[in-house]
């Protein structure tokens, strides 16, 4: 796969490595200088020098030949400018990061669903140790070429009538921030939250079957 990053922080260059390790493509775009000069030894990837929110550069960056555009800047107006641009230009996944609480309903509300709040996601992590000692944590269970797909419902959807992949169950659902089990009685309602465990390769299969919907 192709990746692009906006923004060469740390938790950008450690996603980047991983990524390079397991045989990706990395492009960063970066507005420093003299950051690319310090990665340029450290990183086998490529480097675009400016502001990842221009249009012109993330045109550059190559929307028609890119899987994943993260916009990882230390800046969530950045990450969000971004990833807006970088959508009007066709590229079609992004991933933000925003730091603030209030920008995620707003990404979401500007159609940028993959928008990643850390602080949620650790304080989660660290309030569920403590109350299931001895729990494993999500990244620890979820092996090899496993992943979990989070979907939105917009509007209501009998469990009968989804057809997913072969390589793909719905392990749950979120209504209200309680967590449900589907039946074949159950029906989806607008702004329901899917969770869905699947092979890495039935994930682009989700994702056309969902957009086409």
């Amino acid at each position: 796969m192709r990746i692009v990053i906006v923004g060469a922080t740390k938790i950008a260059v450690a996603t980047a490595q991983l990524l390079i390790d397991k045989g990706h493509q990395v492009t960063f775009i970066e507005r420093s200088k003299a950051r690319i000069e310090a990665l340029s030894d450290e990183l086998d990837c490529g480097f675009l020098l400016g502001d990842g929110s221009s249009p012109d550069l993330l045109r550059e960056a190559g929307p028609d030949h890119t899987d994943v555009l993260f916009s990882l800047t230390s800046h969530d107006q950045t990450n969000i400018i971004a990833g807006l641009a970088a959508r009007s230009l066709g590229y079609t996944r992004i991933v933000c990061l925003v730091d603030e609480a209030d920008y995620e309903p707003l990404c979401r509300e500007l159609g940028l669903e993959e928008t990643l709040y850390p602080l949620r996601s650790v304080s989660r992590h660290l309030a569920y140790l403590t109350e299931h000692w001895g729990a494993r944590s999500p990244d620890e269970t979820i092996k090899h070429d496993a992943a979990l797909y989070v979907r939105h419902i917009e509007a209501e959807l009998p469990a009968a009538s989804l057809v997913l992949p072969d390589d793909a169950r719905v392990i749950g659902y979120y209504r209200a921030d309680r967590l449900e089990f589907p039946d074949p009685e159950t029906v989806w309602q607008s702004g329901d939250e899917l969770v869905i465990l699947a092979r890495g390769p039935a994930l682009g299969k989700l994702d056309e079957l969902f957009n086409n919907r």
